[in-house]
């Protein structure tokens, strides 16, 4: 009988303990929090600083008289443009017309752009009796408003400038398999 107390109080000591080490360790793991790295950097290159049509140079825009829309190559890009009409959707003063002999044609605050008179690239007048190709622009820079005091001739609703791509001293290329 004696025996049989002593193995009845060494089993209630032993769970006892075991609770109170689970307890314990419970606590330990509640305490215990799990750590998390958050890594950020910021990202402006939809914000373009200058408009090269504007004024004729390398002016900031907001220096510029004029109502500028400037589209860089990253939107057209990630919206996957491959028409110029695509890259205009990002300007609401312009609207798409019709197509008319294999060109797009738009209107600017109501007035159509003129094929002759309408279009620059990078700055001079551009002849725009066919589909604009995009892949080599820069950019896509939206005059508004009557800018026919530095251009000459050009409907009072505006005109569109397309910024080429410039070479660069490192050579790029892409290669897909």
């Amino acid at each position: 009988m004696q025996l049989n107390r002593i193995f009845v109080g060494v089993s209630l000591g032993l769970v006892a303990l075991s609770s109170a080490a689970n307890e314990s360790e419970a606590n330990t793991n509640a305490n215990a929090m799990e750590v998390i790295t958050i890594n950020g950097a910021s990202f402006d290159d939809y914000q373009v600083q200058d408009a090269s049509g504007a004024m004729r140079s390398n002016i900031p825009l907001l220096e510029t008289a004029q109502s500028v829309t400037v589209i860089p190559e990253i939107i057209m890009a990630e919206q996957l443009a491959t028409t110029l009409g695509e890259v205009l959707n990002n300007d609401a003063s312009l609207s798409p017309g019709s197509t008319q002999r294999n060109r797009e044609v738009f209107s600017s605050r109501g007035f159509e752009l003129s094929s002759s008179t309408g279009y620059l690239r990078d700055g001079h007048q551009h002849w725009s009796h066919y589909q604009q190709p995009i892949e080599t622009l820069s950019r896509v820079e939206v005059i508004k408003g009557p800018s026919s005091i530095l251009y000459g001739q050009s409907a009072p609703g505006g005109l569109v400038n397309m910024v080429t791509k410039k070479p660069t001293v490192a050579p790029l290329f892409e290669l897909s398999g």
